[in-house]
């Protein structure tokens, strides 16, 4: 916002009598209102320009003395909101350059015609002005908004030294941001990030190109390593010369470290039902096929002995009967898994694991199809036990139905969700169920369990079908 003609504040540093009367003539003309204070020598212009709030401040450069160009960085100092018009009595480009450099808003040669120049002069320097003031109040609104962010905020310059660090740094790496400017950035690189990442760091490159969310592993004052994730971008200059990187680094240690927790315990989840599974199955193929083959071997005792020796009868009976408990009390361990180590496992992922384990220990292969829909409508428990389900039949079609292709699809019909199981391969009579295996005993089982209709179709050589239809939440609840 421009200030007001009545509160010009004007210092007028010159010595030579003409020159100051025809200039502050030419002033007073352009703001009548406001005042016009002359200083005649370099170092009383220096004292005054200290004093007070200048709008603006015309300094000769030719002064008794200390020259204009010599006391000019010390008045911008002194004024740094005041606009500093340099004056001369003639011509020089290397002097209107020097003056620039120095902090001068103008040079303006003294001549006849200050009196119509000067208003354009002051006009252009006090826009000047105000645009260096609202540079200045939205750099420091900006610099207080970097100050309170949590995130590291830095500047490197196009050697890769710090040119700036938000104060973050303390809470985040244990350094003040005096320690770290003009140090290069390997200073908090690890090592193995330096060579990685060193580059994305230090980033050239600017727009859809430039770093974004990259990991870098950053190391604190005390030898800790962070991780942090980092954007950044090429500064660059007029001519496109490359002046260095802005970038910001965000605090993720915690974040990674929770999701690498969580793999782990996935990774020890998986490894856990496999080991089980592998347990079950060692079970099934070893331990209880050679139970049942000693079960036979007393059956067959028995047949020889008959009623000659009942005595002996009595006691391979019992021993029968008793290795027919553990293999049924075998059977039942394989087939009760915690349902609690299953229901954090995503469903249709543990799906596709059944599969893909079936498919890469045996010839059979399977097509799969699963409605996500469907997975939807299923709580955690009931999720579990169609897992268990397809578990079996999957176990019943690559070890008994010597079947080479089967089709696996679990989706919504009538509003419900249901589970379709079908293989190519031998099949069973559904009267007799000859060839039918434990497995679906246990099926049947799990299915009255949920409340679901199970349907059966299969003949000898013709494979098998099976259907599961869950009932659905109005059913559940009215049961």
């Amino acid at each position: 916002m421009r200030t007001e003609p009545h509160e010009e504040r004007i210092l007028l540093i010159d010595d030579d009598p003409d020159d100051v009367e025809l200039t502050s003539g030419a002033l007073r003309k352009m703001n009548a209102h406001g005042s016009i204070t002359i200083a005649r020598m370099a170092e009383e212009g220096l004292t005054l320009a200290g004093q007070q709030n200048w709008t603006m401040i015309f300094l000769d450069h030719k002064l008794p003395g200390k020259n204009g160009m010599e006391v000019l960085p010390e008045i911008r100092l002194l004024a740094p909101e005041a606009g500093i018009v340099m004056l001369t009595g003639h011509e020089d480009t290397e002097i209107a350059i020097g003056a620039l450099r120095a902090g001068a808003d103008y040079y303006l040669k003294k001549s006849a015609n200050m009196a119509l120049e000067l208003p354009l002069v002051a006009r252009e320097v006090s826009e000047k002005r105000d645009l260096r003031r609202t540079l200045a109040q939205t750099t420091d609104r900006y610099r207080r908004l970097i100050e309170n962010m949590s995130d590291l905020v830095y500047e490197l310059d196009e050697k890769g030294c710090f040119r700036y660090i938000s104060v973050a740094v303390v809470s985040l790496l244990g350094y003040t941001p005096q320690e770290l400017i003009g140090m290069p950035y390997s200073q908090i690189l690890s090592k193995n990030h330096l060579q990685l990442h060193g580059r994305q760091f230090h980033e050239r490159r600017t727009g859809l190109r430039a770093t974004r969310e990259l990991p870098v592993y950053m190391k604190a004052k005390t030898g800790a390593v962070k991780t942090f994730a980092v954007n950044a971008s090429g500064i660059y200059e007029r001519h496109r010369r490359f002046s260095g990187t802005a970038g910001i680094a965000r605090d993720i240690t915690e974040r990674r470290q929770t999701e690498e927790s969580l793999q782990r315990s996935q990774q020890m989840l998986r490894w856990t039902l496999d080991k089980q599974e592998r347990q079950a199955l060692d079970l099934h193929d070893g331990s209880i096929q050679s139970l049942y083959g000693i079960g036979l071997s007393l059956e067959y005792m028995l047949q020889i002995l008959g009623n000659d020796h009942k005595e002996i009868t009595a006691r391979l009976t019992e021993a029968r009967d008793g290795l027919n408990n553990v293999i049924a009390e075998l059977r039942n361990f394989i087939i009760r898994t915690p349902p609690d180590l299953l229901l954090s496992i995503d469903l249709e992922d543990a799906i596709e694991s059944l599969v893909q384990a079936a498919q890469q220990t045996t010839p059979t292969r399977f097509n799969l199809a699963v409605d996500l829909d469907a997975i939807a409508q299923l709580k955690a428990e009931t999720g579990t036990q169609i897992l268990f389900i397809l578990r079996e039949a999957i176990s019943n079609i690559t070890k008994h139905a010597q079947a080479t292709s089967g089709v696996i699809r679990l989706g919504m019909s009538g509003g419900r969700v249901r589970l379709d199981i079908e293989d190519n391969g031998v099949g069973f009579d559904l009267e007799s169920r000859q060839g039918a295996g434990h497995g679906l005993v246990n099926i049947l089982t799990r299915a009255q369990k949920l409340g679901a209709a199970l349907d059966i179709l299969s003949a000898p050589g013709r494979g098998t079908c099976l259907t599961l239809t869950l009932p659905n939440e109005d059913e559940s609840a009215e049961d």
